[in-house]
């Protein structure tokens, strides 16, 4: 179940937070998917009118769940082995992305063009993505979590700290 730690850090820890990025390591196999996708809807309505801060939900796919099938072959490639070949795959009816993998893609594209929910558009004119996905397989570094957010120069935190579940530095 994905929804209760979002509705925790956006809800409870951090509703009035003015930018927030949140972080959700999975294997791809999220229970409460059509929960999420209403709870995100929500969210980019608040972010679009300014009732709430800048929100981005990134998740991290970790696991041997994220890989392409052949339906005629049974053949399976990981993301190490697609990698290079992902428009060929892509663009080939034979290939198809796992299940996991899918899911994660379809909360990136919520809210996309041509995605499940219509666009949201901020009062800035932009439209507002909450979700983005990363396979940590293909991670070259930890900067990429933030490549929907941030622009190459820009500096994200000069600082942070770093604290427990009852806000105690550590």
């Amino acid at each position: 179940k994905l929804i209760p730690a979002i509705k925790y850090f956006t809800e409870d820890r951090f509703r009035d937070c003015p930018w927030g990025i949140y972080l959700f390591v999975t294997d791809g196999l999220i229970e409460d998917v059509a929960e999420v996708k209403t709870y995100t809807d929500q969210l980019c309505k608040e972010v679009a009118a300014g009732s709430r801060g800048f929100t981005k939900l990134v998740l991290i796919g970790l696991g041997s769940d994220f890989y392409y099938k052949n339906s005629a072959t049974g053949e399976k490639l990981g993301i190490d082995q697609a990698e290079g070949k992902l428009v060929d795959l892509d663009g080939d009816p034979n290939w198809k992305k796992s299940e996991a993998w899918e899911v994660l893609e379809e909360l990136d594209d919520l809210h996309d063009e041509g995605g499940e929910f219509p666009p949201v558009i901020g009062q800035d004119g932009e439209s507002i993505d909450i979700w983005d996905y990363k396979l940590a397989a293909s991670m070259k570094s930890l900067e990429e979590i933030f490549a929907e957010v941030v622009s190459r120069n820009m500096t994200v935190a000069p600082s942070a700290e770093i604290v427990d579940s009852n806000g105690v530095a550590v």
